[in-house]
């Protein structure tokens, strides 16, 4: 994303790959119903290894069908009004809209399955199709369109096959480990379990809705407000970003099902103590990922195309955006696998809004840098509304001073990088100043033992190759 799609590709074609992800994934959580909440908060009341989970991969099949055929008729009916918006200002998006349809599809099924198989405690495989095989896939569809083996049509046809092929991999996985029996146990589909699921399914589903609406938004709004070419941009600018929230996406896969079987046994103060671990601990690695591409700004629009260089500052602030959601570690979790789940709709839906009127106040004065600034504002306020939810229901809340010296240690590590020159090469200033980021935030988070688990994971890692 980086060296090659914004020197092969014009910003108007990153911008039709980048609108193709987004009206699917805003799609694909429409048609999930919510009930991937539902599969994490009582699939262990269906666990059964022996009877193939009694049949729960059949209930989410059905689920998943019944709002893909919702989906249909809502796509064609809004077809009209996405291209009537998107063609003010670039007709490119036209020719790929349909792509929308298989996209929506993949993805729907794919995030079933996928919370399916994190229900089970497995969430490596999952991860390495997304993070990996698929990214795989993306290089290599670009590296046939920089070799001409493919025009622009073609790699469309390859990006989207590259999104579509996790579901494909996941299904034969699933298929592979018996884990997908289609014998639904209706007994104990009782009456109360019924209303339970069903209640669970809509509140899930209003905040599924509502937090991927905001991760789409942004995208969305910058092609309705200023076109396909800015959304480009930003789409681009946006992916080192996103690179904060790295640490955060492994801990979020497994934690919800961690935390439904704790809340099933009743480990209340069990799961008290993993909140307060995962926003000490994301809070760390988040602070070192921004340090580290903020201080590297200048390296980073040394690899990029000057046509670029409108994003600078949606790096900075989606980087921050990306670190206030660190900041709550698994808050998310923690509300949506107790009894206050309603809560997780309420504040997402407030956060939907918040994000509309924000992002059409910003986006006319400041361009792509007011979307970046929008989901900012956004998240701090639905952060702050989930942690003093937790304070209010369970007097806990989970930051102490370790928090204030981590932020003052970066400052710091700021600082002092900053007042450095710039040493007229980016191969050597890149990596060394990398290294002295590392160096300047780490070695103090390190010796004063701010983090037990990040201590116990660097010392495990310097044993095995020698060093400690």
């Amino acid at each position: 994303m980086a060296l090659l799609f914004p020197r092969f590709l014009s910003t108007d074609e990153n911008g039709v790959l980048r609108l193709l992800g987004s009206y699917s994934v805003l799609f694909a959580q429409f048609a999930s119903l919510g009930f991937n909440n539902v599969t994490i908060k009582f699939f262990p009341f269906f666990r059964h290894q022996g009877k193939g989970n009694r049949g729960f991969f059949a209930l989410s099949l059905t689920i998943g069908l019944l709002g893909f055929l919702l989906f249909l008729p809502l796509f064609f009916l809004t077809k009209s009004s996405i291209l009537e918006d998107s063609m003010t200002q670039s007709s490119l998006f036209k020719d790929y809209v349909l792509y929308v349809i298989p996209l929506t599809f993949f993805t729907l099924f794919f995030n079933a399955l996928d919370a399916y198989l994190r229900s089970l405690h497995q969430s490596i495989f999952g991860t390495v199709l997304k993070e990996v095989v698929q990214r795989l896939f993306i290089f290599t569809s670009i590296l046939c369109y920089i070799f001409d083996i493919v025009d622009f049509g073609g790699l469309v046809l390859l990006y989207t096959s590259a999104l579509i092929l996790p579901a494909i991999l996941l299904f034969f996985f699933l298929w592979y480990k018996k884990e997908l029996s289609l014998r639904l146990d209706r007994s104990l589909l009782d009456f109360d379990m019924k209303k339970n699921m069903f209640k669970v399914s809509i509140f899930g589903f209003v905040t599924g809705f509502s937090l991927v609406a905001v991760l789409s938004l942004d995208s969305i709004m910058i092609d309705w407000l200023i076109g396909t070419s800015s959304t480009g941009i930003y789409a681009i600018t946006y992916y080192f970003g996103a690179l904060v929230a790295i640490p955060s996406r492994a801990m979020k896969r497994i934690g919800g099902a961690v935390i439904a079987d704790h809340f099933k046994k009743g480990n209340e103060q069990v799961v008290l103590d993993l909140y307060q671990k995962s926003c000490l601990n994301q809070v760390i690695l988040g602070t070192l990922l921004l340090l580290g591409i903020w201080c590297n700004i200048d390296n980073v629009f040394e690899i990029l195309p000057k046509t670029f260089l409108p994003g600078k500052y949606v790096i900075l602030f989606i980087g921050l955006t990306n670190w206030t959601v660190m900041m709550g570690g698994l808050s998310s979790m923690v509300i949506a696998n107790s009894e206050h789940y309603r809560y997780n709709a309420y504040f997402s839906f407030l956060l939907v809004i918040l994000v509309v009127i924000s992002n059409y106040v910003l986006i006319p004065p400041f361009g792509i840098t007011g979307a970046a600034m929008a989901s900012l504002i956004a998240m701090i306020v639905f952060e702050l509304m989930k942690v003093g939810l937790i304070y209010l229901k369970y007097r806990f809340q989970p930051y102490d001073g370790r928090i204030a010296i981590i932020i003052a240690i970066a400052i710091v590590t700021w600082w002092i990088t900053s007042c450095l020159p710039n040493l007229g090469s980016l191969y050597l200033d890149l990596p060394l100043r990398s290294l002295l980021v590392l160096l300047l935030f780490g070695l103090p988070v390190f010796l004063l033992r701010l983090s037990e688990d990040i201590n116990e994971l660097i010392i495990k890692v310097t044993r095995s190759i020698g060093l400690y």
